[in-house]
């Protein structure tokens, strides 16, 4: 298994060597080419991701005319971060590193991924107990509609409460911030009410003799 600085310096090659290999390729009708001036913008999630950049750079110092200034570092936080188009963060693939040192079940694993709290105050319908279960339930008996379940259940809810609060559009997000005040003091009856609709949700099998 590759350790995070060498993970690093491999993404990094990778690109740099299909940034020269596109120059080279522009570059073919050119009976002298010059080296390229190449500048590659770094960024790192943690100090062991870190490496000597001129001492890398040195490596193309046949193949581009500023060996020694080819690479800019700067630390990656989360600030930095951008969601895609569907508004879902990104994970970063070094987040979970050696999970096997801390995270003793797939709980462990949700549960820290939402101890972010950015990631936490987006969750205006969801919670992340509940959605633990659904995981769980989904990983211990291949319950593959678990999370669906769960989902549903929860907006059902929402909606409910919304309704009964005769909520306007233009006050939506504070009151979805008291509901779920509310459901959070309730988690505990909802976890039990949710693992009733996934023992509901489980259609028996009939089988019918064909004769």
């Amino acid at each position: 298994m590759q350790t995070p600085k060498n993970q690093a310096i491999s993404d990094v090659k990778t690109k740099l060597e299909e940034i020269i290999q596109k120059v080279a390729i522009k570059n073919e009708d050119n009976i002298t080419p010059l080296k390229p001036l190449i500048r590659l913008s770094v960024k790192y999630d943690t100090e062991l991701q870190m490496s000597n950049g001129i001492k890398l750079g040195y490596q193309y110092e046949n193949g581009v005319a500023n060996p020694g200034e080819m690479f800019k570092f700067s630390k990656f936080n989360l600030q930095c971060r951008r969601k895609r188009t569907d508004g879902v963060w990104l994970v970063d693939s070094t987040e979970f590193n050696e999970v096997d040192d801390w995270a003793t079940n797939v709980e462990d694993v949700v549960e820290k991924y939402f101890e972010n709290s950015e990631r936490s105050t987006k969750l205006k319908v969801l919670s992340v107990k509940l959605m633990t279960q659904a995981v769980s339930r989904f990983v211990d008996h291949s319950d593959y509609d678990s999370l669906r379940v769960a989902s549903e259940s929860q907006v059902k809810k929402t909606v409910k409460m919304l309704e009964e609060k005769n909520a306007d559009c233009n006050d939506i997000d504070t009151i979805l911030d008291i509901i779920k005040q509310d459901r959070t003091r309730d988690e505990d009856k909802e976890v039990i009410e949710l693992a009733n609709e996934f023992e509901k949700e489980r259609i028996p099998v009939t089988l019918v003799d064909a004769d």
